[in-house]
């Protein structure tokens, strides 16, 4: 294994902050497992004379972000600022005092796709008041943090050349976005003295710009599949591209940037890069308002020592022995079980209707009883660790499974609760008590841990989750029937946003059923959705519609109420960019597929059938009869 010259690890405090005791703590952490440098992932989050929009409390002053600095140089950690210079501005444009130089300013909202976004993401490259803006906040950071490096992200830009003044550009989109990177490295490297690193995703849809910029930017490389013998670019059909070699060969250095899910995540990319250039690492960890670091130092730890060296097998046993003080063979085992099955993989979600999607696969349903065996061991385990923190990762990462059990539950028990063809029975409520019992405990739990390790600081994300969570399950209890409409589905890539409209008997007007994001669970190719729709109305014609970046496969549809089983009898017509259509007719694995296949042209052109038109099918449906 590669001994990597930089070794780096991320904290994202944009999406959630961390108290300065906490970075204290994880910086004496990290420097044990064997890092370097620590990138504070920050966005607008330090308060300072040009951007100084984000109350006290959702921000930290220019004095707390240096304390921590002066604490780091004491343990040789390098603080690495990462913020973002174009994609990702949220944090910025969410203040009407930010809008005048959004890319969005003069659209409603409405950027690459047709729909409104309900906060700007994207700066304005063309206009000289957010270069005079940026250039400003970049130099009170630089003045902040002494590293010789500074990451401006420029990751997923997704809303680039759409208003009037950059659409003049004559270089388009990777005219507009090299312009900008040059701009930035004028700011960054020849004013400030600093190393410009970005992320390198960008890169998909604009390659030529990789000859139009400065060569001695660092670029960071993101990938977070289990397996990265070989990587994949991110969006559409992910051809695969030999990333570390190429960039050596156009004279650029790279690091690698696995996440904290898996640690086969970790362990691939990082034999991947060992055969070619690389300078170095950065383990990225992202969104944790509402969760937690703990569950991810065996992560930490084990990545830490790989990059100095360590076979695999030897890297996971000195982080165990670090954090639990414990070297048995089981623990061991499990807890590399634990790490390596991604126990992040329940994702958290508070409505009712989005536990409609079918019996668990057969990957959840082998994730579910890890999780209980996981479970019953780690807890077993808990009772023996008497290192401190050994016992806060261990209480975390039963939290995480703890939540697993009870989404499995949900997907068990709400469907009950939509079943067109039979009612509730009184078990079934029982049953579903007992869920939002398991729920309010959860969430007691998770408010508990919070205060231990963020004392002082709200936590508004898990209040709202849960919250909303509650709510929608306990409607249940009085829920009217209603019928059910189900999709089955085939993805890969990125996935259009869809709407679903039904004609009844007693109307001639077409009624919307739901229009979101038919994403899959985790990355399912095949997948299953449902949603309520009438109970008693016959329906007789349903469309199924999609636009956006990316495309939607449905293998099936069927509408199940009062009146019977609806299924397509007969397609009645077709817009936009339809193929397989006669799949539909069958309820087998073939699929129909609606939109255009990424490519590097359609990207760059924002009135393509892959951005703003709408792809449709239009079936008439026939009560299936039973012999």
């Amino acid at each position: 294994m590669n001994n990597f010259r930089l070794r780096a690890v991320q904290l994202d405090l944009a999406r959630q902050m961390e108290t300065i005791d906490f970075i204290k703590e994880f910086i004496d952490f990290i420097t044990k497992a064997g890092f370097n440098t620590l990138v504070l992932y920050l966005e607008g989050r330090v308060r300072t004379a040009t951007f100084s929009l984000l109350p006290p409390d959702e921000s930290y002053s220019v004095e707390e972000m240096k304390e921590i600095v002066e604490y780091a140089s004491q343990k040789n950690i390098d603080i690495i600022p990462a913020t973002q210079a174009l994609g990702h501005a949220e944090h910025f444009l969410q203040f009407e005092e930010m809008q005048h130089i959004s890319e969005l300013r003069d659209t409603d909202g409405r950027g690459r796709w047709t729909g409104a976004c309900p906060v700007s993401t994207s700066f304005c490259p063309s206009l000289s008041e957010t270069k005079t803006f940026l250039s400003e906040y970049f130099t009170e950071l630089a003045g902040i943090f002494p590293s010789r490096y500074f990451n401006l992200g420029m990751d997923e830009v997704w809303h680039i050349g759409i208003c009037d003044l950059c659409r003049k550009h004559p270089g388009s989109q990777a005219g507009i976005f090299a312009d900008h990177i040059n701009w930035l490295y004028s700011v960054i490297s020849k004013k400030l003295g600093k190393r410009m690193m970005i992320w390198d995703d960008m890169f998909q849809h604009y390659p030529d710009v990789l000859n139009n910029i400065p060569n001695d930017i660092i670029l960071c490389a993101w990938h977070y599949d289990a397996v990265m013998h070989f990587p994949y670019w991110h969006f559409g059909t992910q051809p695969r591209v030999d990333k570390l070699n190429l960039y050596a060969k156009l004279g650029f250095e790279c690091i690698i940037c696995p996440a904290d899910f898996t640690l086969r995540n970790t362990t691939t990319f990082t034999e991947y890069a060992s055969s070619r250039p690389c300078m170095g690492a950065l383990l990225t960890m992202w969104e944790k308002s509402d969760c937690f670091y703990n569950e991810s130092f065996p992560a930490i730890a084990y990545a830490g020592n790989l990059w100095q060296g360590m076979s695999s097998g030897n890297a996971f046993k000195s982080a165990l022995e670090s954090i639990f003080e414990c070297s048995e063979t089981v623990f061991s085992a499990i807890l590399k079980t634990a790490k390596e099955i991604n126990i992040w993989y329940w994702r958290r979600d508070c409505k009712a209707e989005n536990y409609l999607r079918g019996e668990l696969k057969e990957e959840e349903y082998i994730i579910k009883t890890l999780t209980d065996t996981l479970t019953e061991t780690l807890s077993q385990y808990l009772i023996k660790i008497n290192n401190p923190r050994g016992k806060m990762v261990l209480e975390n990462m039963l939290l995480r499974l703890e939540y697993g059990k009870i989404y499995t539950m949900g997907r068990e028990i709400i469907p009950r609760f939509f079943d067109p063809e039979k009612s509730p029975s009184q078990v079934d409520r029982e049953r579903l008590k007992n869920l939002l019992e398991a729920f309010r405990d959860h969430y007691s739990k998770l408010c508990d841990f919070w205060a231990r390790v963020r004392p002082g600081i709200p936590h508004k994300a898990l209040d709202s989750f849960f919250t909303t969570a509650i709510q929608s399950f306990s409607s249940l209890m009085t829920k009217e029937a209603n019928g059910l409409l189900t999709l089955r589905l085939f993805d890969i890539g990125i996935t259009q946003d869809t709407e679903v409209l039904v004609k009844f008997t007693d109307s001639t007007e077409w009624e919307s059923i739901f229009n979101t994001r038919l994403t899959p669970y985790y990355h399912e190719t095949c997948h299953e959705r449902s949603f309520p729709v009438s109970f008693d109305r016959v329906p007789v014609a349903i469309r199924f519609e999609t636009w956006g970046y990316g495309t939607q496969g449905i293998n099936f549809i069927e509408i199940v109420n009062s009146h019977g089983r609806f299924i397509p009898g007969k397609i009645q017509l077709t817009k936009g960019q339809v193929t397989g259509i006669e799949n539909i007719l069958a309820d087998d694995a073939s699929y129909a597929n609606l939109g255009e296949s990424y490519s590097i042209e359609n990207f760059n052109n924002h009135g393509s059938n892959a951005n703003k038109k709408r792809h449709g099918i239009e079936l008439l449906l026939k009560k299936e009869q039973f012999n």
